[in-house]
């Protein structure tokens, strides 16, 4: 008798089986590796983030051994290094091209499941970099000296203005590059009876007897930075204030300039604004700020104040001021906030002793961001919201 035997297969399914699912079950361990090394990566970045804040708040950036110590143990404290290799590579020091404290780990992620494809460890690394206080900045004060700023209210700006001064220039590193700019407004903008024969003025009839005021280019170049597209007008016989003083590193000559300012005239807040954006800007009419890629390059800002009691109650009828429509005022102060805020600069906005509704909503909205905005009621206020904005440009923050 034969007998028939049945090959047995099972064993072989099996085998096969296994073979076949090895590349997913690594596939999916790989996916578990890339889940720990991104939370691993978090933690990390938030360790070396605040690693970097305490050295740069340590007071003891001239102290090499010091800062390691401070920021290793910082580290080892909020588990940095719990899934790296031993041997990860911690480097600190300040970088002077643009005055940041910078921190950096590099390290090994050790993997579980990757390995098992011959992949032990992947690379992690996190940088961050801190400002030191005031770096490069450019700073414009637009201060409005209209005659209802007169008295206590005008004493009170002037020492809020060279207060924030003061507050920067005593926060800044011994290599920063920190400059400042005045633009009293009231009517117009007074850009000094030096620049009677400038190449960008036309006008005025009677160098002699003109005292520097400025009036509007047509609109809506009125909106814009610069004299490229039209020369600006000189207005005579009308009322002007302080004249400009263009971006400067010598805060005294600023401060008596301040100092020197006195309450004229009605207010027009928008060619106080274009003004400011003007000194800022490193094409003429002044040319004494950085090109935007300058400043980037070495971690700079730009910042502009602009502070006002009072609502618009003059309006360009182009190129003078003479006109009447608040409503027009409003319109072209909104737009060349939005303008200089598309550039890069840093608004904060400050209103003084005024309840109207629609002037606080316009500034609000001129300031950068709503914290941006003071309305002080007093001028006790005034100078505390001055003193306010200083600190907080000349704080420490992460800047990588």
């Amino acid at each position: 008798m034969v007998h028939q035997f049945r090959r047995n297969t099972f064993g072989n399914t099996s085998i096969m089986f296994g073979l076949a699912s090895l590349p997913i079950l690594l596939a999916l361990g790989a996916a578990v590796d890339m889940i720990s090394l991104n939370n691993t990566n978090t933690k990390l970045q938030a360790a070396v983030d605040g690693a970097a804040i305490a050295g740069a708040t340590s007071k003891k950036l001239d102290n090499k051994q010091s800062l390691k110590a401070i920021v290793e143990t910082y580290l080892k404290t909020n588990d940095a290094f719990k899934k790296i290799e031993s041997g990860a590579k911690v480097s600190q020091g300040i970088d002077r091209s643009n005055g940041s404290f910078v921190v950096t780990v590099e390290g090994k992620f050790k993997t579980s499941f990757m390995k098992l494809a011959g992949i032990p460890t992947l690379s992690v690394k996190a940088t961050a970099a801190v400002g030191l206080g005031v770096q490069a900045m450019e700073v414009a004060l637009v201060l409005d000296n209209t005659g209802s700023m007169a008295g206590s209210k005008l004493a009170s700006l002037k020492i809020a203005a060279k207060q924030l001064i003061t507050i920067l220039e005593s926060s800044k590193a011994d290599y920063a590059d920190l400059k400042f700019a005045l633009v009293p407004f009231s009517k117009y903008v007074n850009v000094g009876v030096a620049n009677a024969n400038a190449p960008w003025i036309i006008g005025p009839t009677q160098p002699a007897t003109w005292n520097g005021c400025i009036g509007s280019q047509s609109s809506p170049n009125d909106k814009k930075v610069g004299a490229a597209n039209e020369k600006f007008r000189a207005i005579e016989g009308d009322v002007c204030p302080t004249e400009i003083t263009p971006l400067t590193a010598d805060t005294a000559s600023v401060k008596a300039k301040i100092d020197a300012m006195v309450a004229t005239g009605n207010t027009y807040i928008a060619p106080g604004v274009t003004w400011g954006w003007n000194v800022l800007d490193a094409s003429e009419p002044f040319t004494e700020g950085k090109t935007v890629a300058q400043m980037n390059a070495i971690g700079g800002r730009k910042v502009m104040v602009i502070m006002t009691d009072g609502t618009n109650t003059a309006s360009p009828d182009y190129p003078s001021h003479n006109g009447k429509d608040s409503k027009l005022a409003n319109n072209i102060f909104a737009e060349v906030c939005a303008n200089v805020k598309d550039q890069k600069i840093q608004v904060f906005t400050v209103l003084f002793e005024e309840p109207s509704p629609v002037i606080k909503e316009l500034m609000r909205n001129c300031a950068s961001n709503p914290e941006s905005f003071t309305d002080a009621t007093s001028g006790a206020a005034l100078i505390e919201a001055f003193g306010g904005i200083a600190k907080e440009l000349s704080g420490v923050r992460l800047v990588q």
